[in-house]
């Protein structure tokens, strides 16, 4: 069942070019990216820099949906 809001966003989304699109997918990336590392942070704070973006690096590679 699609509704109103849905059929709306498929529309934006077919309309945009395949620059803009690949601008949205890295947008959530990044912020995804941001995310988990804020959440490496908090949970380790005793780790480096390198230690978290290794983390990161892992955590993507191997993340499943």
């Amino acid at each position: 069942m699609e509704t109103q809001t849905h059929q709306y966003q498929i529309e934006v989304y077919r309309a945009m070019t395949p620059q803009q699109k690949y601008e949205v997918i890295q947008s959530l990336i990044d912020s995804a990216r941001t995310m988990k590392y804020s959440y490496f942070r908090s949970i380790h704070s005793d780790w480096t820099d390198e230690q978290i973006q290794q983390a990161l690096c892992e955590w993507f590679l191997y993340a499943r949906s």
